[in-house]
């Protein structure tokens, strides 16, 4: 399980770590990797490549766009791609 969102250590996981944590359906995983997405996308890489990485698990597009939506209140908000 992960802990509590920390974005200095969001800045400095390994790229691969939170998507396949979200993948893998690892708790919290969403809510960590949808507050890296908000606050600073480019420490995640290509969001592109980001996307279609998620694509390939089996729920996590839904699971990651559902924390977003928990973090933004329903304001809209723009996530690059």
């Amino acid at each position: 399980m992960l802990g509590p969102v920390r974005p200095a250590a969001v800045a400095v996981l390994d790229r691969a770590e939170l998507p396949a944590a979200l993948r893998a359906a690892v708790p919290g995983s969403a809510e960590h990797l949808a507050h890296a997405l908000l606050d600073d996308p480019a420490v995640l890489g290509d969001p592109v490549a980001l996307w279609a990485e998620l694509a390939d698990g089996a729920g996590a597009v839904g699971q990651l766009l559902e924390a977003i939506g928990a973090r933004t209140d329903g304001r809209r908000v723009t996530v690059s791609c």
